[in-house]
């Protein structure tokens, strides 16, 4: 038997027939349908609304996570020069990414990697990227004092790796102040040597006069280990010239490890500064 075409026909009139015909039940068939689809996302989106989290996690906060297994994802505002990129974050002079990608300027989406609620990595996208996984848990935007301070929180407690990451991502995070949790993490010789180096880097970033006290510091101890105060000279090279000129000849002249001593020479070469130039003809005088 031919199947019946649907629609207009020579027999068909139009494609109508009477009450209980067969175009009658078709319609019928779709109401049927599309009430079943409906019922079904009103059932879903009561499934979202009664689970603990939601579909954004609306009712979950950073403070929530004890237990939580899988990728968290909040997105929080970054500071004034911070450009999300697709291959790395560019911020003012630092440039974590050299390729020309996709960049985004305001915000940055942090994904947190969890197993039993404690975070075993933290990484982070650009907005919008077709790169974004779908977190098992989205808590949607976060307000900066509340990201940094988790971010920061970790720093002290996470593996070498993790604790890094944590605090370049802080770094980030925009109206808050960071200089004297960055000075303690640059000074804390219990954490791990590439924790402090990353903390000393951060506080040659810093705006805030204050940050040098503490790469100062770490230059002043004795018996610090040599990496560190590599990282401490380039921190302050960092630094604008006006106050990092005459620290950088302060430990060109009396650093105690000839080590330390060329990573001030090289960073004041870099210098377009009268007082390197006399220096430098000092030096070659003798």
């Amino acid at each position: 038997m031919t199947p019946r075409r649907v629609g207009r026909g020579h027999g068909d009139r139009a494609g109508r027939t009477g009450p209980g015909g067969s175009d009658t039940a078709q319609v019928g068939g779709r109401r049927r349908a599309l009430l079943s689809l409906a019922g079904a996302a009103v059932l879903a989106l009561l499934a979202t609304l009664a689970s603990p989290w939601g579909s954004a996690g609306q009712e979950a906060t950073l403070q929530d996570l004890d237990g939580v297994d899988g990728w968290v994802a909040f997105e929080v505002a970054t500071r004034e020069g911070v450009r999300i990129c697709d291959h790395g974050i560019n911020r003012g002079r630092w440039r974590g990414s050299t390729r020309r990608d996709e960049c985004f300027e305001g915000s940055v989406t942090v994904l947190l990697d969890m197993e039993a609620g404690r975070v075993r990595s933290v990484e982070h996208v650009r907005p919008g990227s077709r790169r974004n996984p779908a977190p098992d848990l989205n808590l949607g935007w976060v307000a900066t004092d509340e990201a940094a301070g988790f971010l920061l929180g970790l720093v002290a407690e996470s593996p070498e790796e993790v604790a890094t990451d944590a605090l370049s991502m802080a770094a980030m995070v925009d109206s808050v102040t960071l200089w004297p949790e960055l000075e303690r993490f640059a000074t804390d010789r219990s954490l791990h040597d590439e924790v402090r180096e990353s903390a000393l880097f951060w506080l040659g970033q810093e705006a805030a006069a204050e940050a040098v006290r503490g790469i100062t510091q770490v230059l002043d101890t004795p018996d610090e280990t040599v990496d560190i105060k590599e990282a401490a000279v380039f921190a302050l090279s960092q630094r604008p010239d006006s106050v990092s000129v005459p620290l950088l000849l302060d430990v060109a002249r009396s650093a105690d490890h000839p080590d330390v001593k060329e990573s001030a020479f090289f960073w004041l070469s870099q210098k377009d500064d009268p007082r390197v130039v006399e220096f430098f003809l000092e030096v070659l005088r003798g």
